[in-house]
């Protein structure tokens, strides 16, 4: 039982009963499906997290900014159709990246600032995503493997 401060058992806030209940309800955040922690986000705030392929590195960090994002699908549009595909992924880390390395290498900001997502963007043939049937203990037992940071 939980007992308040005094410590004295007359004091029990919650039973031993009522608190095994509770805690067979509760359910572990390795098993949320991932579908369940979209679901609950995007009823929160909904921000489009794509980006043009044609895009600027400037816009790109814009739109990580100004949306509170920390990556994007990069898409292209189909020829001759409204729908587009998604071609790669670009993260903040790796709009990060793009910075310092150009700056080290004597890249200009104006100059790096005007490069292409598409040029600095991982491919979709290297993401590695979760499906929303998966759990948060799947893929964190995955990135764990891969060594990928979260």
């Amino acid at each position: 039982a939980v007992e308040a401060e005094s410590g004295r058992s007359s004091d029990v806030l919650v039973s031993k009963e009522d608190q095994h209940k509770e805690e067979k309800i509760r359910t572990r955040i390795s098993d949320v499906k991932i579908s369940e922690v979209l679901q609950a986000k995007h009823s929160y705030r909904w921000v489009d997290p794509v980006i043009s392929k044609d895009a600027t590195v400037q816009e790109a960090i814009q739109t990580v900014i100004e949306g509170g994002l920390s990556g994007m699908m990069v898409v292209e549009s189909d020829p001759g159709s409204s729908k587009k595909r998604v071609v790669g992924l670009v993260t903040s880390r790796d709009l990060l990246r793009i910075m310092a390395a150009g700056l080290k290498e004597g890249i200009t900001a104006e100059d790096l600032m005007k490069q292409l997502v598409s040029q600095n963007m991982t491919p979709i043939s290297q993401v590695i995503y979760g499906r929303p049937e998966e759990t948060i203990g799947m893929c964190r037992t995955l990135m764990a493997k891969l060594g990928i940071k979260c």
